[in-house]
């Protein structure tokens, strides 16, 4: 059983040579990460949030507070339309919220970029960066919307599809620089009829899970990026991120790692693999796995990672299978691939744990936990791991 005792680590020890390296107080990382609820909504408690709202106009609080969830003591700033195209599905309407929701964004986008040098904390910043964060999360429901569509219908430009990315990286990066070092945004926010108009509502979606996307918890993910950014020595040339679930993790780590001055990964690739879906068959090469899952526009891109370094980053562990297919369909096409994952299901780490159960309770989170990076590393411990979950089902415990 492999030891793994970077699970026990508390944030401020992943963070602390981060924030050293990038000049930020390893208190305010830390805050941002404990204002954060399990399920990745930033939070304040009402006190915090008047104290806040007091440094800037009436309109601007009355703005946050319409947007955010009010409950108890506690204001989350995810509340209203952070999901348009969950239910309903990303439908027309859906696509006509986001339209109209990026035109109301372009002025507190310059209202933040105004106001960033007002910040003196981690609320302040919390409380003005809601607006980013509903830019960043509304830009990756629409590349999920893009890239689905382009798997079905082979005559969607390529265009579309690198609006769609330049707007992601642009949200994401202006994201993570405010809320690491209080950067200003930037304002311009790009037309989006050539991405709403490739989305085929009709068909392209035929399930709630479509435009879930698992991995929206920013602490979680500045943690793991903190910790890539610090065991990488060489840059990776190609990530893969598998859709849905990881859709904002390689934009993240790109925005972070460059704040901190030190590059990771050269390029991002996408694919819509996931063995969670039933009518998704195993992959055993990089054909099968482009012939599927991948749009034709977008084959290019894979056949560069011939004989370059790849890693595969996806946003959970539970039974390992999606990594585990992926690798295989990768590892005789590209000169090496890793796996990583940004969490790991608490049921699977029972099984790593053994008899050391009882650490579970330094953990804040309900159901998942932040996942070592080192280990991953090596393929031959994750692939021993994973070997003995098919073999061997885990006996479920008492949480």
């Amino acid at each position: 059983m492999p030891e793994l005792p970077h699970l026990y680590r508390k944030p401020e020890e992943y963070l602390r040579i981060f924030g050293g390296a990038c000049g930020v107080c390893i208190k305010d990382l830390t805050d941002f990460y404990e204002h954060i609820d399990f399920t990745g909504s930033p939070t304040l408690t009402k006190e915090e949030f008047e104290a806040a709202a007091q440094k800037f106009s009436q309109d601007k609080r009355k703005e946050v507070l319409h947007r955010s969830f009010v409950s108890s003591d506690t204001i989350f700033l995810r509340g209203r339309g952070y999901y348009p195209g969950y239910l309903p599905l990303l439908n027309t309407d859906a696509l006509d919220f986001i339209r109209m929701s990026f035109g109301k964004l372009e002025g507190s986008l310059e209202y933040i970029s105004e106001n960033a040098s007002r910040c003196d904390g981690m609320n302040d910043r919390l409380f003005l960066s809601q607006a980013l964060d509903y830019r960043k999360n509304m830009a990756l429901l629409l590349l999920t919307g893009v890239f689905e569509s382009m798997i079905r219908d082979e005559t969607i430009q390529l265009r579309a599809f690198e609006e769609c990315y330049g707007l992601c990286q642009d949200a994401v990066r202006d994201y993570y620089g405010f809320i690491i070092s209080g950067k200003a945004p930037s304002i311009v926010v790009p037309s989006l009829e050539d991405i709403a108009s490739s989305i085929c509502t009709e068909h392209a979606y035929s399930s709630k899970r479509s435009l879930s996307r698992e991995m929206d918890h920013p602490g979680r993910i500045l943690l793991y990026s903190a910790g890539l950014c610090k065991i990488v020595d060489e840059p990776y040339d190609f990530s893969v991120n598998p859709l849905r679930g990881a859709a904002e993790i390689g934009f993240a780590i790109k925005a972070i790692s460059e704040i901190v001055g030190k590059k990771v990964i050269e390029h991002l690739n996408f694919v819509r693999y996931s063995t969670h879906d039933e009518r998704h068959e195993a992959v055993t090469n990089v054909c099968e796995l482009m012939e599927k899952y991948i749009p034709r526009q977008l084959w290019h891109s894979f056949e560069a990672m011939k004989d370059r370094r790849v890693i595969i980053i996806d946003d959970n562990i539970t039974g390992g299978n999606t990594l585990k297919n992926l690798k295989r369909a990768l590892d005789t096409f590209c000169r090496s691939v890793d796996v990583s994952v940004v969490e790991i299901n608490r049921e699977h780490l029972y099984e790593m744990l053994d008899e050391k159960g009882e650490e579970r309770r330094v953990f804040p989170t309900r159901k998942m936990l932040p996942a070592s990076i080192g280990e991953w590393r090596d393929q031959r411990e994750i692939v021993k791991i994973l070997e003995k979950r098919v073999k061997q089902p885990l006996l479920h415990r008492k949480v």
